[in-house]
């Protein structure tokens, strides 16, 4: 048992290492044509530009952090999705709502949603403002299926899955931790877009992985359809 947990720290920390050489990863640089990124707090705007979006799509939520111990966190403050053509950094905190396009979207179930750890942010988007999210793609399973070495080295961070799988450096940094509900600058939306749509991308990437290793992707293992009684009964655990 020692011997194994070893092993897996050495395995991330050659990782890691990996990782810091590579060039980082920017969404505007990963593709032949850059997605528009569209910063929002218009709740008009973010309605008509959710209409312009072709499923699959990259999802994630920020929110400001609470620095007090055992404090009440914060509500959902920006969502950003995308497909590949344009990145929405949509700042939910300005409007005190979820756009009614972008709630039907997320809770589409024949709308894929790509994340990791994406029911964390389906079960915050029930408690903060009532949206049953439905058609989320969990990447961490997706990822086991389409290649199953994935599971040998336990639990994937978003960072290590770009890092192994699209050869880049997901920055952090101390922008996550920032105030994402006042007016966002140019590191924050940038960081909001790159977490959405690298998701996506990986989503792309598993999916021709799968292909190329003659595997059968089993989309109602890592798509996740649920109702308000699973989120009050569970989403507060």
């Amino acid at each position: 048992m020692a011997a194994a947990r070893a092993m897996q720290t050495a395995q991330r920390d050659r990782e890691k290492a990996a990782f810091r050489a590579m060039k980082n990863y920017d969404c505007k640089e990963v593709e032949e044509t850059a997605p528009a990124i569209v910063y929002s707090r218009d709740e008009e705007e973010i309605d008509e530009l959710i209409g312009t979006l072709n499923g699959p799509l990259g999802f994630d939520l920020e929110w400001r952090p609470n620095f007090v111990k055992k404090g009440k966190e914060h509500k959902t403050a920006t969502i950003q999705i995308c497909d590949s053509r344009i990145i929405i950094v949509a700042q939910i905190s300005a409007l005190q709502r979820v756009p009614q396009n972008l709630k039907k979207v997320i809770e589409d179930k024949d709308i894929a949603k790509c994340g990791l750890n994406i029911l964390n942010d389906g079960q915050k988007l029930y408690r903060d403002y009532g949206v049953v999210a439905k058609g989320l793609v969990e990447l961490g399973t997706m990822a086991s299926q389409a290649d199953p070495s994935s599971n040998r080295f336990g639990r994937p961070s978003l960072g290590t899955l770009v890092g192994r799988y699209l050869k880049r450096n997901l920055l952090k940094g101390s922008v996550r931790m920032s105030n994402w509900e006042a007016q966002l600058d140019a590191n924050q939306v940038k960081y909001a877009a790159n977490d959405a749509y690298c998701g996506l991308a990986l989503y792309n990437h598993f999916v021709a992985l799968a292909e190329k290793n003659d595997r059968t992707l089993k989309p109602t293992q890592f798509t996740l359809n649920h109702d308000c009684v699973y989120f009050v009964t569970y989403g507060r655990g």
